[in-house]
């Protein structure tokens, strides 16, 4: 599994971004945070429509990306 911070200005559009959406205290902070998919995002040649997760953390007056 690959790890790395992704802005949601470099999706393309056929990726289907919000095709499925999740709140949930991820991180155990007391916060509902916001899981975001894009089921058809290929991260390369290698891994084809594999898909990926966007974290959104949940702050007090906001939700900033992780």
């Amino acid at each position: 599994m690959q790890w790395f911070v992704l802005c949601y200005r470099q999706l393309p559009m056929n990726v289907y971004f919000g095709a499925s959406l999740c709140s949930v205290d991820v991180n155990a902070d007391g916060r509902d945070d916001l899981l975001v998919g894009a089921p058809m995002y290929a991260a390369g040649s290698e891994a084809p429509e594999s898909g990926i997760v966007l974290v959104y953390l949940g702050k007090d007056n906001y939700v900033g990306i992780f």
